[in-house]
């Protein structure tokens, strides 16, 4: 059961059977209310991007006509809580025991077949782990894509799995984080990508209404 004042109520998952108007009752305590918005809201006040802001700008420029499609990890859960336009983009993302390759060819290829501006949001190590389709062969077409990677230096996401606990202390960064130092706005630069990199929401709206294709997000891990 779900009260609130608002509206726009987001149920991603699906799980709330009742939504009720918010009753003032007696005893309550109005400071509360602000204390907890304070906290929900305080990852914004905090200077630089995090993945949600990332998925949130990403998806509120999308429309009906547009594809998006997303890498596995951290980025594809901040994009299931981003708000849900009235005509959003188709959605795809792979399946089964692919993991993380291939996700800029399979969306090269969703754009290809498709002929509709399409859109792959990723993280960095989706990201290095398909640096080969960033290729443009001569003579071959090629579609309206933009990649836009959230990059968080690694694979963050394992710090909130079972793998992040302090058992595993000595060889998480190594089996798990894997933090990279490869610069993937030099290499999409040098594969002729018009590149953006940004580090804040000013900078990434500003690419995203320009013609970057290819945007690197520097976003807090």
């Amino acid at each position: 059961m779900v009260v609130t004042d608002r509206a726009g109520w987001i149920d991603p998952g699906h799980r709330a059977a009742i939504v009720a108007d918010r009753v003032l009752l007696a005893g309550q305590d109005p400071a509360w209310l602000e204390r907890w918005l304070a906290v929900g809201d305080a990852p914004r006040r905090t200077p630089g991007l995090t993945q949600r802001a990332v998925a949130d700008a990403v998806l509120a420029g999308l429309r009906s006509g547009d594809d998006v499609m997303f890498g596995s990890s951290s980025i594809i859960r901040a994009a299931d809580l981003s708000p849900i336009a009235a005509d959003p983009p188709r959605a795809f993302a792979n399946r089964g025991v692919a993991g993380i390759d291939g996700t800029i060819a399979t969306a090269t290829g969703l754009a290809l077949g498709s002929g509709r501006p399409t859109t792959v949001l990723l993280g960095d190590l989706t990201a290095q782990h398909d640096l080969g389709a960033l290729v443009r062969p001569p003579g071959e077409p090629w579609p309206q894509l933009r990649v836009v990677v959230a990059d968080d230096d690694g694979g963050s996401i394992f710090r909130r799995l079972e793998q992040g606990g302090p058992e595993y202390a000595d060889s998480f960064d190594r089996v798990f984080l894997t933090p990279q130092s490869v610069d993937l706005a030099a290499v999409a630069g040098a594969l002729g990508w018009r590149v953006a990199v940004v580090t804040d929401e000013a900078g990434l709206a500003e690419a995203l209404a320009g013609d970057a294709e290819f945007v690197v997000a520097k976003v807090r891990s």
